[in-house]
């Protein structure tokens, strides 16, 4: 073709019963998420989904199952579960392989929020032993002074200060080295809403219980 044409024609449907690339099918979990670790989803469909193009021909009826999956991965800064769905069952027993379709939002952002579990007791709680061990330190150290009256540079007790201080810093720095490496977990309630963005075109068939 000349330039400045696309190489691709207009492709006709298959078939009259196609769910385009596109459309959005609506769901509600039936179980919870947490991404502490992956694991499998399973959701219900909600609404009545119907052909693309006619809009008349029911193919996924309410009700019908969704599989998938999350893969347990969240960095920190992230709110929203990332789900994979990979099967549709239908309540007659049919079923239709998905391929890994994502899961989005009532806006269609992918991911889905949740209530983000960012960790930070025990990070808080390592921080502030550290610092406690090394401010009973510093204080052994200037109490030493005082009883030796400034004469020499200090004590026992205030070598023992100097000594748990430095020992809090590195046991400090491991702990927060430790919690940091820990990820996030978001947890999506059961019964949440999730929507399935269809991104292949798929043929189906008109729905018979």
């Amino acid at each position: 073709m000349e330039s400045g044409y696309s190489r691709h024609v207009l492709t006709a449907p298959l078939s009259p019963f196609e769910l385009k690339a596109g459309a959005v099918v609506p769901a509600v979990l039936l179980n919870g998420v947490d991404t502490t670790r992956a694991g499998p989803i399973v959701a219900a469909v909600t609404q009545n989904v119907f052909d693309t193009v006619s809009g008349r021909h029911l193919l996924i009826p309410q009700g019908a199952r969704l599989i998938g999956r999350h893969e347990g991965e969240s960095a920190y800064g992230d709110r929203r579960a990332f789900l994979i769905w990979d099967r549709l069952i239908l309540p007659n027993g049919k079923s239709l392989i998905l391929e890994g379709e994502p899961g989005v939002d009532a806006q269609g952002v992918v991911g889905v929020r949740g209530q983000v579990d960012r960790r930070l007791l025990p990070l808080l709680a390592g921080t502030l032993l550290a610092g406690a061990v090394t401010t009973l330190g510093q204080m052994a150290r200037e109490d030493d002074n005082r009883r030796d009256g400034g004469r020499r540079s200090g004590g026992w007790l205030g070598d023992a200060g100097d000594a748990a201080a430095i020992e809090a810093a590195q046991v400090g720095g491991r702990l927060l080295d430790r919690e940091l490496t820990v990820r996030p977990s978001i947890h999506l309630r059961q019964g949440a809403s999730v929507r399935v963005l269809i991104t292949r075109d798929l043929i189906l068939e008109p729905y018979q219980p």
